[in-house]
């Protein structure tokens, strides 16, 4: 009586009945319930024999008889369940659904109570219940639009009056998570050698960046690059040169390059500065051609290498002096993975989760992964780069914990909406992420 009455409700009862065709597509689709009852079936197989000589019943061919009856009906139940759907319910005939994710990995799409996991997922539903769909972008990307529909909402009612095929397309996101280092300078060419001022940026992170708007800039907020809009691959290389002609002649037409800057890199040093399109701070270095920077990169050719992305490109310690003239597009000629203060390997990277939830407003919570035991340093800054917060937290046994944050300042008062930026460090390994406060 209580289910008759709720399904009078026209929205309850289009959830009914989408719900049960998400059960036919899943849990009882006929692929998943046959394999569900033979892997059963495996599993009790050496038991029978003990079971039939225990109770002196031995007859494996009623016992196939029986599995059979059960793979048989699973194989016509969909069939079934819908039909007497469609009776019922006075609704319309099945149609296919095929949904796609573009570029594969760059998110997923609920069909409504069902998520997949694999693309492209089928389905079958009525014509006349309209199906609710969600396009749900992973970090990185954000929602374009739908393939093979042209709406530009993630959210999309469809009613398929035929079989469809829908792709939801997804693009870069510019506001991340990235992470783009400064990872080699140019500063003072040889004079045989002159390729004029340049700098290398890396894309640590595994998504495209795309970087429209970005700008480039020296400890002079008057000289200002902005960058056109392209995407920098993840793991790939960007030149920024004060002399493109002067750069390809000394390093060949296969760096990606852009130019010209229309202002030099001091040859005593300074700092250099990379700022995302919303004009915050993603990475700056303050060079020297002094000790304890190192000094060979001062006019006799080689360039300042980074020797490994994740480490703090802030310190004199974490850079080297390249081989010849240098890598621009290539892994630097002196990478090295880190090497902690007992001479032993560590990890080249601070492992750290998705923050949950994100917005948040009470306590955010960051899973991380961190080997080795030393302690670790969070940082919170304002998108403005002001410090908000620090702790200290040393890692237990295992190195796997949870940080919490509840959103307070070092003077333990609420801090205010707003975009802050995360920083965790160990040993000279940093780790930063982006996070939404909402009060």
């Amino acid at each position: 009586l209580l289910l008759r009455k709720l399904l009078n409700n026209p929205e309850f009862k289009r959830n009914f009945i989408l719900t049960g065709c998400d059960l036919l597509n899943t849990a009882f689709e006929t692929q998943n319930v046959q394999s569900t009852l033979l892997a059963y079936r495996d599993w009790m197989q050496p038991s029978i024999a003990d079971h039939f000589s225990r109770w002196g019943h031995n007859n494996m061919s009623h016992w196939d008889y029986q599995l059979n009856i059960m793979l048989n009906f699973a194989f016509h139940r969909p069939t079934y369940m819908r039909q007497d759907m469609h009776f019922y319910f006075d609704i319309g005939s099945v149609n296919q659904l095929t949904i796609n994710v573009s570029p594969a990995g760059a998110g997923e799409v609920r069909v409504h109570s069902i998520t997949p996991s694999a693309y492209p997922w089928d389905g079958q539903y009525f014509d006349d219940v309209p199906i609710d769909l969600e396009a749900l972008p992973t970090p990185g990307y954000e929602f374009s639009h739908w393939a093979g529909h042209g709406s530009t909402d993630p959210d999309l009612t469809l009613e398929l009056v035929l079989d469809s095929e829908l792709t939801a397309v997804f693009v870069p996101s510019p506001d991340g998570p990235f992470d783009l280092v400064i990872n080699e300078i140019n500063f003072n060419s040889a004079a045989e050698f002159d390729a004029h001022d340049w700098v290398e940026l890396y894309n640590a992170s595994s998504i495209g960046a795309p970087l429209n708007g970005w700008t480039f800039s020296d400890a002079n907020n008057d000289n200002i690059f902005v960058i056109d809009d392209i995407i920098l691959d993840a793991f790939e290389y960007l030149i920024i040169c004060n002399d493109t002609s002067s750069f390809r002649a000394i390093y060949g037409s296969e760096p990606r390059v852009l130019g010209d800057l229309d202002f030099n890199f001091s040859n005593g040093g300074e700092l250099l500065r990379l700022f995302s399109y919303d004009g915050s701070l993603v990475d700056s270095v303050s060079y020297d051609d002094e000790a304890p920077w190192p000094t060979g990169a001062d006019g006799d050719g080689p360039t300042l290498e980074l020797t490994h992305p994740a480490l703090d490109n802030g310190l004199s310690s974490s850079w080297a002096v390249s081989d010849m003239l240098g890598t621009p597009g290539l892994q630097n000629s002196r990478y090295a993975i880190p090497v902690g203060a007992d001479g032993q390997n560590f990890p080249t990277d601070i492992y750290v989760g998705l923050a949950y939830p994100n917005p948040f407003n009470a306590q955010l919570s960051i899973p991380y992964s961190i080997p080795a035991l030393e302690d670790v340093s969070v940082l919170i800054f304002d998108i403005r780069g002001a410090l908000v917060f620090t702790e200290t937290i040393t890692p237990g046994p295992t190195g796997r914990s949870v940080y919490h944050w509840d959103g307070r300042n070092n003077s333990g008062q609420d801090c205010a909406s707003g975009m802050y930026i995360i920083q965790m460090r160990q040993m000279q390994i940093n780790v930063s992420l982006k996070v939404a406060l909402l009060r």
